[in-house]
């Protein structure tokens, strides 16, 4: 925000503690003040300037033109799409005279040897970061690089010099493909922790952008939803490359799309990799057994993720059996939903030989599996040695009376179950009393 979108009471509220006449004296040429204050040897400016897009390029490049250069004190630049253009016109050279933190990522190693040539004359420079993976990895000569760091390590003396590469990641150019209104979105996107998409008829085309400007090239974004889309299995590969290497975002909302087992095979193998993401939400995506056999694969090693929701997924008992292997070795996830699949009472056995193992698990949503009488007792059994479990949904399980009572016997026993929902079961009599004690 700048000082010219204050609101106007904030400053009549300043003005009620100033004298008139310095009141006037002090504001009525505050333009100049200002001016003054900008050009003044005693301000120096920290510039930090991550491109995100070439719109944003232009204004950028437009400022850095009328700042002074003698009052840059430090300079972090990432500018993968513009580099040629910037280093080619703006010299960083002896007129930085107070510069003294320099950051450079990802500059073509013709353009780094023309910027690493003239620092040599920039006096006061004490400290050098660069991303040389990149640099090594794409040049011709990369002896010819490495000479060119050591010479500007010797010229800057005992100042310190940072070459450590970044983790290895081949850096992709931005999407061929462009949907301007869905990249207006996303630059103008008012929360930086969160961006909602849902409802907006996304497809897998359009997942390439958003897995390249808002996973790719944000460091600030959390929560990201893509609910109600047409995104397909090709959407979740985009989503998962870029996922790999991301370290902010932290929520993952992609329920009602059709991502199917491919798609969720893609995001699994994403996911041993990546350390930072904890809820992930695929409600109805068509992931199916096969789907259910990806994740479990990855719940075996991966240590993050805390919440999963699988509802209304098509998953059936070997999904299940699947799912319930890796949650005896699994020491993180704490929610997980099943509903609207078919488990059936097969299904609740597998949980249940789960249940009995596992220690981290505190919800677990079933509700609408026909799970039945049979599929009730086995999860009651299981329930007489958890210890973890706080919340059991078993609506719409058709477990009738007798399944009911397994649980009500269960419950005298466990001491940890607080929230136990067994409405719409089509129960023998209406008499549910027990259950609640």
């Amino acid at each position: 925000m700048s000082i010219e979108n204050l609101p106007n009471d904030l400053f009549k509220n300043i003005f009620d503690y100033l004298d008139g006449y310095e009141l006037y004296e002090a504001f009525s040429n505050l333009n100049y003040r200002f001016k003054q204050l900008l050009n003044s040897p005693l301000l120096l400016f920290k510039i930090k300037f991550h491109l995100t897009s070439n719109e944003l390029y232009a204004s950028f490049y437009k400022q850095m033109k009328l700042i002074n250069r003698h009052q840059t004190y430090s300079l972090n630049l990432y500018l993968p799409l513009r580099n040629n253009h910037f280093f080619s016109s703006f010299f960083i050279d002896s007129s930085f005279n107070h510069l003294k933190f320099l950051i450079l990522n990802q500059v073509e190693p013709d353009l780094l040897l023309s910027v690493l040539s003239k620092l040599s004359n920039v006096s006061r420079l004490s400290s050098l970061a660069i991303d040389t993976f990149n640099v090594l990895k794409y040049s011709r000569s990369p002896t010819t690089i490495v000479t060119s760091i050591s010479t500007t390590a010797t010229h800057m003396g005992n100042a310190q010099l940072n070459t450590k590469p970044k983790p290895a990641s081949v850096e992709l150019p931005p999407p061929q493909y462009q949907n301007l209104v869905l990249e207006q979105k996303i630059i103008e996107n008012q929360i930086p922790e969160e961006l909602y998409l849902g409802w907006e008829k996304l497809t897998d085309a359009d997942m390439k952008i958003i897995a390249y400007y808002t996973i790719r090239k944000n460091e600030t974004l959390i929560t990201l939803s893509l609910w109600n889309n047409q995104m397909e299995a090709l959407g979740a590969k985009h989503l998962a490359h870029a996922l790999r290497n991301n370290t902010t975002l932290t929520t993952l909302y992609l329920y009602n799309n059709q991502i199917g087992d491919k798609g969720t095979k893609h995001l699994a193998h994403a996911l041993q990799n990546n350390t930072t993401l904890t809820t992930l939400y695929l409600y109805n995506n068509q992931i199916g057994d096969n789907g259910a056999e990806h994740l479990a694969h990855v719940l075996r090693s991966n240590t993050t993720l805390t919440t999963l929701n699988v509802g209304y997924n098509q998953i059936e008992a070997l999904g299940v059996q699947h799912l319930a292997d890796a949650l005896q070795h699994n020491t993180t996830l704490t929610i997980l939903d099943f509903s609207g699949n078919q488990i059936e009472a097969l299904g609740a056995q597998y949980l249940g030989h789960a249940l009995r193992n596992n220690t981290t698990l505190t919800t677990l949503s079933l509700w609408n599996n026909q799970i039945g009488a049979l599929g009730a007792k086995y999860l009651a059994h299981a329930l007489r040695n958890n210890t973890t479990l706080t919340t059991l949904d078993l609506r719409l399980n058709q477990i009738v009376d007798k399944g009911a009572q397994y649980l009500a016997d269960t419950l005298r026993h466990n001491t940890t179950l607080t929230t136990l929902d067994l409405r719409d079961n089509m129960h023998d009599n209406e008499d549910m009393t027990l259950v609640f004690l």
